[in-house]
């Protein structure tokens, strides 16, 4: 799990493997996009609002520092943390950098060890500004409720809880007494965990204690909270603070009620886990026929090969070729199926690839064209949309998930469709299958998108019926690059 799943991180280097190179650094950390110029920079940073910008300063055209001085122009993005990281080092470079707006300055070549936790401190502060905003924001809110006589607002209907370093309870809103119907009086100085279903109590301790062990800045795990007639079902967000040696000083979190959620996707999961089981007995019955019939076919194949070889009439040989042929054929078939079941490989690499055997539809193409995109990171998505926008297209639908996106393109059909593989109720490679089964008249142009560098997923997006497969971070060039390849050319 990212320790800021949240995050983004914008990484702006004219150099491709730059931009590789740190963004597989981070992204266990952190959401990472890409530019490859300034101009490109200061467009995907007012459409996205990343977290943190990591700024080279050699590039042509617009420089970092011109760079940094136009982001802190602009109100919507001055107040995001810039970091340089370049091969200037002299002082008067730093000391220009600082000037313009920085935050760091960290020389080329850099130590992974040292970026990673450079990034991670800017994060940790960044959430913390934007946490101090929001606790502010509802503070205000439930003065103004108080102020106005009224019930509490459904708007701020959320747990709000804070604590000390040893989980001891400090601070409960009064959405703990709508909720729990017991007095905030109960709950103060006693252990959070302890307030929770008995089953939940040990987990929660432990998840948090690791979460300070590892000096993380936030985390969030479902939990169950004891109500009147039972439990509900609460998303917990926990922010944690620490002092300048590291020591945690205390965490507070909002709990959000997801029991009706919960409900539904524990329906899904159980008739997921009935597909699993039963093409998990489909794949082993194949392995189990294909093993068994493998040899048979063999000896098959030599026997016929030992009857060409000996004298018989003329109008036997014909029947005989064929039959050997057939044989080695079927041979060759399950040779390929038993493939399948083997251990899979890495490349290593991260590169976008066009399936030159694919056959692509027959569509105009043009930046007119409706657009469908899917992805669980609201996050990606926006820096999709931005890319999309920016290549010149203008009609572009999202979804969250596999199977909203197969819903969508039944209500629309789509001519381009650009699928995220890892997403929840429904994957890409499914989504991919059954969008293309839907209608027999009208096919898509699919790209694949995904961080993984397996070889397996780059075969298994070919064999679902996707034209391209895109790695992540995608930048403009290596989108605009891919389209050009499958006909819009810009």
């Amino acid at each position: 799990m990212q320790a800021f799943s949240n995050s983004l991180v914008l990484v702006v280097d004219d150099t491709p493997e730059n931009i590789t190179t740190v963004s597989m650094l981070l992204q266990d950390i952190c959401e990472v996009a890409a530019a490859t110029n300034g101009q490109e920079a200061l467009d995907l940073a007012a459409a996205t609002s990343p977290d943190l910008i990591l700024l080279d300063v050699l590039m042509p055209e617009m420089d970092g520092f011109a760079t940094c001085r136009k982001l802190k122009e602009n109100p919507e993005t001055a107040s995001i943390p810039v970091i340089f990281v370049t091969t200037l080092d002299s002082p008067e470079d730093k000391l220009e950098g600082f000037a313009v707006g920085a935050v760091d300055y960290i020389t080329k070549p850099f130590h992974a060890g040292e970026i990673r936790a450079r990034v991670r401190t800017q994060l940790r502060i960044r959430k913390l500004e934007q946490h101090i905003l929001q606790y502010q924001q509802f503070v205000a809110g439930e003065k103004k409720e108080f102020d106005s006589g009224s019930k509490f607002s459904e708007k701020f209907n959320q747990i709000f809880v804070c604590a000390e370093a040893d989980d001891a309870v400090n601070f409960l809103n009064t959405a703990w007494v709508n909720l729990t119907q017991r007095p905030i009086s109960a709950a103060l100085g006693r252990l959070f965990p302890d307030l929770l279903h008995p089953e939940e109590r040990e987990p929660v301790a432990r998840t948090l204690l690791n979460a300070k062990k590892h000096k993380l800045a936030e985390t969030h795990f479902d939990i169950r909270l004891p109500v009147p007639g039972g439990y509900r079902w609460m998303r917990m967000n926990v922010s944690f603070f620490y002092n300048d040696s590291g020591q945690c000083e205390g965490w507070n979190a909002f709990l959000t009620d997801i029991s009706d959620l919960v409900d539904r996707l524990d329906i899904q999961k159980k008739a997921l886990d009935t597909t699993r089981i039963a093409n998990a007995s489909r794949i082993e019955a194949l392995q189990d026929a294909a093993q068994t019939l493998r040899e048979p076919l063999f000896g098959l194949s030599t026997s016929l090969a030992s009857l060409k070889s000996l004298t018989l009439p003329s109008d036997a040989y014909p029947p005989l070729t064929a039959a050997s042929s057939r044989l080695h054929e079927l041979h060759q078939r399950l040779a390929n199926l038993l493939e399948l079941f083997s251990n899979q490989t890495f490349t290593g690499e991260k590169k976008a690839v066009v399936f030159e055997k694919q056959q692509l539809p027959t569509l105009h193409r043009s930046f007119d064209t409706s657009v469908l995109v899917a992805d669980d990171s609201a996050v990606n998505l926006r820096i999709l949309v931005h890319l999309l926008r920016k290549l010149g297209f203008h009609d572009i639908t999202s979804a969250s998930n596999g199977q909203e996106a197969k819903e969508l393109y039944r209500l629309r059909h789509h001519e381009l469709i650009i699928l995220d593989q890892q997403m929840p109720i429904m994957d890409g490679f499914t989504a991919a299958r059954e969008i293309l089964a839907l209608r027999a008249d009208h096919s898509p142009v699919l790209i694949a998108l995904t961080a993984s560098v397996q070889d397996s997923v780059v075969e298994e997006a070919r064999r679902s019926g996707f034209h391209s497969f895109l790695p992540k971070p995608v930048t403009l060039s290596i989108l605009r690059e891919q389209l050009n390849k499958l006909g819009w050319q810009s």
